[in-house]
């Protein structure tokens, strides 16, 4: 009797060894794709001049065309929490579920539109945060903060857009742009404007 339970015990451990042994090598698979898609992510192109319109203003959307470095989606790694982020869409939708397993599931995606997805997904198991709609704003500012602070060059480009107004130019967003007819609050395009001049001032 005492020969089966021994047994059994010993063949659970091993079990239960095997499952560990497993789970660590899926931790170090992800890892180890998640620093690659960091390092690419530093391999950006040269920083184009910023495109102004007729009017003096600077719009901006998608972070392939015109101005594109404004965008979220933009390929800026950005270091808050002790952590590596992608970009700072990967930052802002992660902090809707901030201190879950979901955070560390959307920094983990393997691209800002993937995290964009994950970041509206809306669930009993990983709800959104109650106090999100009083500190999206801040969280937004914060990681644009980090992006043009710690890349130089992006901070140049900023800067160098001198007092014209940056707005983010499409219908699908009415709080972040300006909704496409310039009915939307442009909230992304103010807070950019924010930054600079917290940038300029400590220049003087």
């Amino acid at each position: 009797m005492f020969l089966v339970h021994f047994s059994f015990f010993r063949l659970n451990s091993q079990i239960k060894f095997q499952k560990i042994k497993i789970a660590l090598k899926v931790n170090q698979k992800i890892e180890y794709h998640f620093i690659n898609k960091i390092n690419n992510c530093t391999k950006m192109d040269k920083v184009e001049q910023p495109h102004v319109n007729a009017n003096g203003h600077i719009y901006f959307y998608r972070e392939y065309e015109h101005n594109g470095i404004f965008s979220n989606f933009y390929a800026s790694p950005i270091a808050l929490k002790e952590k590596q982020w992608p970009t700072t869409e990967h930052y802002f939708q992660a902090q809707k579920f901030s201190g879950t397993e979901k955070e560390e599931l959307i920094r983990l995606a393997s691209t800002p539109s993937e995290s964009f997805k994950l970041g509206r997904q809306r669930d009993d198991e990983y709800p959104l945060r109650k106090d999100w709609e009083s500190v999206k704003d801040e969280v937004m500012y914060e990681a644009l903060k980090a992006k043009f602070t710690q890349h130089k060059d992006l901070q140049k480009f900023l800067l160098s857009t001198g007092d014209a107004k940056i707005i983010e130019h499409t219908q699908k967003d009415k709080y972040w742009a300006d909704g496409g007819d310039g009915s939307g609050k442009n909230m992304l395009g103010i807070l950019l404007m924010n930054l600079r001049n917290e940038l300029k001032a400590k220049q003087k």
